[in-house]
C-alpha cells in the first residue's frame, strides 16, 4: 500500500475505529486497540543487488506501540491517524507514492516492519482494519531476467536461477 492509498482510506472513514491484525501463513494476531502512533519515518533507500544493479526508492514507516500491553483506554481513530500523518507531512513532506509499512513489536518480541493490505471498512463504516502481512525477501537479479519468447515456466525458473548463479561469480552473496 502507498501512503496516498492509506490517506484515502482514512479520509473515507474518519469516524471509524482503526484496527490492525498481523496475518501470517498459519495464524492471525490481533494488535491491541490501545496503541499509540509513536513516529513516522521516511527512508530514501539506495541499494545495489548481488548482480551489481542499483536501485533506489522511498519507504514510509509508521511505528505503533502498545504500552506494556496494558489497556490504558487510549485509541487512535482513523481521523486521529490522519491528523498525525498530516502533521508529519506539514513538517517534512512525505512521499505519497512511497510504500507504507507498520513497525510493531509482535507477540514473539520481534520488532518488524509489515507491509499493509487494507481491508474494506465494515458495512456500517465503524471500523477500518489494516491487515499487516509478512514481508518477503527476493533476489532482485532474478526478477530482472525476462524474455519475449513463450518458453515454459520451468525454463524461465531455470533461466532466472542461472542469472542469479552467474551474478554470484561476480561477488554475489
Amino acid at each position: 500500500m502507498l501512503v496516498k492509498e492509506l490517506v484515502e482510506i482514512l479520509e473515507r472513514s474518519p469516524d471509524a475505529s482503526l484496527n490492525y491484525v498481523i496475518e501470517m501463513p498459519d495464524s492471525t494476531q490481533k494488535i491491541p486497540a490501545h496503541l499509540h502512533i509513536t513516529e513516522i519515518k521516511q527512508y530514501a533507500i539506495e541499494s545495489i543487488d548481488c548482480g551489481g544493479k542499483t536501485h533506489s526508492w522511498n519507504e514510509t514507516v509508521i511505528q505503533i506501540w502498545a504500552k506494556n500491553n496494558i489497556d490504558d483506554g487510549h485509541r487512535v481513530s482513523s481521523s486521529k491517524a490522519l491528523e498525525i500523518i498530516k502533521k508529519v507531512d506539514k513538517v517534512s513532506a512525505l512521499d505519497k507514492s512511497s510504500a507504507v509499512f507498520i513497525e510493531y513489536k509482535n507477540d514473539d518480541g520481534l520488532v518488524s516492519q509489515y507491509p499493509i493490505k487494507a481491508m474494506p471498512a465494515d458495512s456500517m463504516g465503524a471500523a477500518v482494519t489494516l491487515k499487516l502481512v509478512a514481508a518477503n525477501t527476493q533476489c532482485k537479479a532474478q526478477s530482472h531476467y525476462s524474455t519475449a519468447d513463450p518458453i515454459s515456466a520451468v525454463n524461465v525458473t531455470r533461466a532466472k536461477t542461472k542469472a542469479c548463479s552467474q551474478s554470484r561469480s561476480t561477488s554475489c552473496c
